[in-house]
């Protein structure tokens, strides 16, 4: 058998009964629907989740930015150079200089760095000498077992293809191509993503054209699957979160510039649901916890719920302290953002809001799944026996031969 994964970032399992998704209805209509719990964090997170089986505390990729000095790859003279940019009056030009550099000359600099999407994103320049940027390409491995470093250890092909926003006909033929020459293709594409964040969830016309063109691009891809695959094949549909409406925003970049050590005795790192905090004095870390009490409309992460959440890590690269917000209300300006958002997503996962889609043909899974339970799903459509998860501390990468001999061990499944 063979598996087709169209992954479509931002997609609440309601889309699927609207009157516009005609592909995806009747694709549903025969397929078994999850509602899925998603991990804390954003895309990255979700998707190294997805395809690993695993909590970010034990696969290591949850935010694009970690806490590494030592180790940045923007403390470098050519990137400090930039920090006159942090002066520049107004919000957009600031920006749209950032955004330039970072598809140009960022971009080739980490390439040649081995960092396959090296970004400064909306970073303050001052602050970026204090970050490494985490992701990592899914299909060369990211230190723990995932569905392409199985699959290829059991001789299966395996494809990744992104179709952008407004693909055109070179994207279209790379999907076609995948299809044709691979047996696990996984689709991923953001366009609900994007309406979401742009239009607030299904907020009328403009929302419904984005999730139309979504379930046209859907059709060309299960169509391809039945021309080359014939019916040999099983076909799983995932997203990694909702959605919710934000009602309010908070500049939180403002409220903690105006704290004293602001960059020296505290470092921030603010995403657009959650803050992060590294403290070098105990006086900082008292007058960070009375700014964001007076914010409100959030919490700091204790211990419990870390563990709960699987953000536990044993290390400080992803901060001293965490603040989360609650649906609703979002932090703008925020480093990794680049519009204002009237929807949003990375709050708790287990609110309603941020419920995440599981389609699948095979075999029938329970009403509501998590993310970190999929894998063998996936594994068993493709003849593949379950393999259990690595285990926080235990994380070790099982790819290519290695693979292939513990595979051996369980009677080559």
């Amino acid at each position: 058998m063979k598996l087709l994964v169209i992954f479509l970032d931002g997609f609440h399992p309601d889309y699927l009964k609207h009157p516009r998704a005609k592909a995806l209805a009747d694709l549903a209509a025969r397929s078994a629907v999850s509602e899925m719990e998603p991990v804390l964090g954003f895309s990255n997170a979700n998707k190294v989740s997805l395809f690993t089986g695993t909590a970010p505390d034990v696969h290591e990729q949850w935010s694009y930015f970690q806490y590494a000095p030592d180790k940045s790859p923007f403390k470098t003279a050519a990137t400090q150079a930039f920090r006159w940019i942090d002066h520049v009056p107004g919000e957009l030009p600031r920006k749209g200089l950032k955004f330039a550099l970072s598809k140009t000359y960022v971009a080739r600099y980490g390439r040649a760095r081995g960092y396959p999407k090296l970004s400064w994103e909306n970073v303050p320049i001052g602050l970026l000498e204090n970050f490494d940027h985490t992701e990592r390409d899914l299909l060369k491995g990211v230190g723990v077992p995932s569905l392409f470093s199985i699959a290829t250890a059991h001789g299966h092909r395996c494809a990744w293809v992104d179709v952008p926003w407004y693909p055109k006909d070179r994207h279209l033929a790379k999907l076609e191509h995948a299809i044709r020459e691979n047996d696990v293709v996984v689709m991923y594409n953001a366009n609900m993503d994007a309406a979401g964040h742009w239009f607030a969830p299904e907020a009328g016309s403009k929302f419904d054209a984005w999730l139309e063109r979504t379930d046209a691009l859907v059709a060309r891809a299960l169509g391809w699957a039945r021309e080359h695959w014939g019916s040999a094949f099983e076909t799983m549909l995932v997203s990694d979160h909702g959605m919710a409406s934000t009602m309010r925003h908070v500049n939180l970049p403002k409220i903690l510039k105006s704290i004293p050590g602001h960059g020296r005795d505290f470092i921030p790192f603010i995403d657009s649901t959650m803050a992060r905090f590294w403290f070098h004095t105990d006086s900082a870390k008292r007058r960070v916890e009375d700014a964001m009490a007076a914010v409100g409309n959030g919490r700091f992460l204790d211990e419990s719920d870390r563990r709960a959440l699987g953000v536990d890590f044993a290390h400080r690269g992803y901060g001293d302290a965490i603040y989360l917000l609650e649906p609703t209300t979002a932090f703008y300006p925020a480093y990794v953002s680049w519009v204002k958002p009237r929807g949003m997503h990375g709050y708790d996962p287990r609110h309603p809001t941020q419920t995440a889609a599981f389609l699948t043909t095979g075999r029938t899974p329970s009403p509501r799944v998590r993310s970190t339970t999929l894998l063998n799903d996936m594994l068993h459509s493709i003849g593949i026996r379950e393999h259990p998860p690595p285990t926080r501390g235990g994380a070790t990468a099982l790819t290519g031969e290695r693979h292939a001999h513990a595979c051996a061990a369980c009677g080559g499944h």
